[in-house]
């Protein structure tokens, strides 16, 4: 360690052209390909595009809306019964 190592990053430089140019920020998921991180979403290319990753927040907020969704319903249908 006295004498230092050489550490090699591969890295997709146009991937993170795309997608900084599109108004993201560079970065890369769990298994190292690259991730746009966009305002709203993640998007494994850049903003704007169609092939976006939904956020955490989002799948929580829908996660949400269809549990009281199915409470609703089958409180409706025991005061129904």
């Amino acid at each position: 360690m006295e004498e230092g190592f050489q550490v090699k990053w591969k890295e997709n430089t146009e991937a993170c052209r795309k997608c900084n140019a599109s108004g993201g920020a560079c970065g890369f998921d769990s298994f190292g390909r690259p991730l746009c991180y966009c305002p709203q979403y993640q998007s494994h290319d850049e903003c704007g595009h169609r092939d976006h990753v939904r956020s955490k927040g989002k799948l929580k907020e829908n996660a949400v809306i269809v549990s009281i969704s199915v409470i609703v319903t089958g409180g409706i249908a025991l005061l129904a019964f």
